[in-house]
């Protein structure tokens, strides 16, 4: 009888014959004196399977960077104090009360720094004196392109609005021409992806040392 194989089986046998080969010698036996050595062949590895896990995460990581909300830069470009006025009142209690009048322009710049357009619906800026907040003020968003950049600007008016908390505090500073004050400007908006829609927002802090008397603004510094 004649034995025959199948042309798969050939197949198989032949793709493995032409996969390379390594291996290293081991010593068998010696004939007279001299060693025979057996060579152990091992198969090698195919490298195919790890390429697939490697493309894939550097096709994720490429999508990423693009797709990814980055966070809206936010910066004050310039403040303006137009006006500041306390007016002291004594009353029944020790402490005197303090209406303030105040007006304070600010010059905001908003970076889109995404590959997809963006729309910040407002922006918000606040006033603080000794962590308490006495005033706020809102201006209306706006779109901003991929990769571009808008100005905007808001002004805080105040009109005999009454300090309740850190009086004490205030006159000293005011009597010392030194008056720590400071703005909070958040932005907020979302990343108009498609039929999706991503949260955004920014913010910056900027911390004033107001001279009331001569109605400047000694220094300030923004975060």
């Amino acid at each position: 009888m004649t034995a025959t194989c199948s042309s798969s089986t050939w197949a198989r046998n032949a793709s493995e014959a032409e996969e390379p080969l390594v291996g290293y010698p081991v010593l068998t036996t010696t004939v007279d004196g001299h060693p025979i050595y057996a060579y152990i062949p091992i198969r090698r590895r195919p490298y195919r399977s790890a390429c697939a896990p490697i493309l894939l995460l550097s096709l994720a990581s490429v999508v990423s960077f693009f797709v990814w909300p980055r966070t809206l830069e936010i910066t004050v470009t310039d403040i303006t104090l137009r006006n500041i006025h306390f007016n002291v009142k004594k009353g029944d209690s020790l402490i005197p009360q303090v209406f303030l009048d105040l007006s304070l322009d600010v010059r905001l710049r908003a970076r889109n720094p995404n590959f997809f357009g963006v729309t910040y619906e407002n922006v918000t800026v606040s006033i603080l004196f000794e962590g308490d907040e006495i005033a706020q003020v809102e201006s209306y968003g706006a779109k901003l392109d991929a990769l571009s950049t808008s100005y905007a600007d808001a002004t805080l008016e105040l009109h005999s609005y009454c300090i309740a908390s850190n009086v004490l505090k205030l006159l000293a500073d005011v009597a010392n021409k030194a008056l720590p004050l400071q703005t909070i400007t958040m932005c907020r908006g979302n990343i108009n992806l498609y039929i999706l829609k991503l949260p955004l927002e920014g913010k910056v802090t900027c911390n004033l040392v107001v001279n009331p008397q001569d109605q400047l603004i000694i220094s300030q510094d923004c975060l």
